[in-house]
């Protein structure tokens, strides 16, 4: 285990802060104010029989992807197809106390998050919380597209199970890496991600939220980016009780870029709450941010996005914009997208729309035969149907336009 003494001493202030609360701007609309009271729920291996549920999930064949499936934080290894050795790709587990740096990284466990990690990622190193360990060796791409199926049953409420997941790149490596991420009950899952991206590396990182309508999340995803690396994250949210993603990525090198792309479909009582910081701290870097929500009948939707530019950033190119389409006068979008520039020679922009349906082109389409849930659903399909097809691996690709096409339906169904 590698010997982390700053670990231990932001440890030992963790224990004396609070968790945060509506005081706090990034956390104004979003608060786990009992979260020192929850019970944690240790990793654990399903009874004999349980196994996994059947689902209609996108999980490809063995010949498209590796696939891994954990449920509740424990690898199923009969479930599981594993990269072979000879790929150059390692995925094993995480045991909380035997992390240290591989043989090809200078960096080990909790090196972003002592760094740029809130409250609740540094509340999940100190607790060890199990996880996996991703591995991408120099100059290895991918041949396959790696798949983590993860399925968290929590049934008491006030009850958490915290995971850890280090993902390494080394210098000139690909992946695509996608996780279809399930929770069941009424409790929380916790989870932390650190990306690290070596020189030229290039991922491609997409995430399937499917939360029940009770369950709770708080997921930090931290990467850090080194020169002439590629990363593009896609996220689709499409259910959850409360549920608060937070994105940060630091681009560590120039020549850097980066694409943020996101959906979230909130229906009744859900609360969905995007947040994404991206920090330029070199010159000649990019970034692309496209975030969007359609929020249902009683629905919220959150959105804090910031951009910084340090003062060596010159040369950044920065785009940011979020949009959110209200389905009914009780759904709810809070949106504050931010620029924060310290660089005199940069290109930056955001912006944000927040609105609902036009009447009249309501009104015409059923004038040419279509129903009011037909018009509607057409029009709303306009406004995600880019960023779905923006995903780049087509068997999530397809199943997700076929669940954002339901989802949508019975979103609309309460709102006519």
């Amino acid at each position: 285990m590698t010997n982390r003494p700053h670990a231990v001493q932001s440890v030992d202030k963790l224990r004396k802060q609070v968790p945060p609360n509506f005081r706090d701007e990034d956390w104004k609309y979003t608060q786990f104010p009992h979260f020192q009271q929850y019970k944690i729920q240790p990793p654990s291996v399903p009874g004999i029989g349980k196994g996994i549920p059947p689902s209609d999930l996108p999980i490809p064949s063995i010949d498209e992807a590796w696939v891994v499936v954990v449920r509740n934080g424990v690898i199923q290894p009969h479930l599981s197809h594993l990269p072979e050795p000879s790929s150059g790709i390692s995925v094993c587990s995480l045991p909380g106390t035997q992390m240290g740096p591989s043989e090809e990284s200078e960096l080990g466990r909790g090196a972003i998050a002592l760094k740029h990690g809130h409250y609740f990622s540094q509340w999940a190193l100190e607790q060890n919380a199990a996880g996996l360990l991703i591995e991408v060796k120099k100059n290895v791409v991918a041949q396959k597209h790696l798949l983590i199926h993860t399925i968290n049953d929590i049934p008491e409420s006030e009850s958490v199970l915290p995971c850890h997941h280090v993902i390494q790149l080394g210098p000139n490596a690909s992946l695509t890496f996608s996780e279809v991420m399930e929770g069941i009950g009424a409790g929380m899952s916790l989870s932390l991600h650190e990306i690290h991206m070596g020189f030229g590396s290039s991922l491609k990182h997409n995430q399937l939220q499917l939360w029940g309508n009770t369950h709770e999340c708080i997921q930090q995803v931290l990467v850090n980016q080194e020169k002439e690396s590629q990363y593009a994250h896609f996220a689709y949210c499409a259910g959850g009780g409360k549920v608060r993603n937070q994105l940060t990525v630091s681009q560590e090198g120039p020549f850097a870029h980066t694409e943020l792309t996101g959906l979230v479909l909130p229906g009744a009582g859900e609360h969905l709450d995007n947040q994404t910081l991206m920090r330029h701290c070199t010159p000649n870097c990019s970034s692309r941010q496209r975030y969007r929500a359609l929020v249902g009948h009683n629905g919220t939707s959150v959105f804090n996005g910031k951009v910084f530019v340090d003062p060596e950033a010159q040369k950044t190119d920065a785009y940011q914009h979020h949009a959110s389409l209200l389905m009914h006068e009780t759904a709810v979008s809070n949106a504050k997208p931010e620029l924060e520039i310290y660089a005199d020679d940069v290109k930056c922009s955001h912006g944000a729309t927040t609105g609902m349906l036009d009447a009249g082109e309501i009104h015409y389409m059923r004038s040419r035969g279509l129903s009011e849930i037909q018009a509607r659903m057409m029009l709303q399909d306009a406004f995600v149907r880019d960023l779905l097809d923006s995903l780049p691996v087509e068997t999530l690709r397809s199943w997700c336009l076929n669940h954002c096409v339901d989802r949508l339906h019975a979103l609309n169904q309460l709102t006519v």
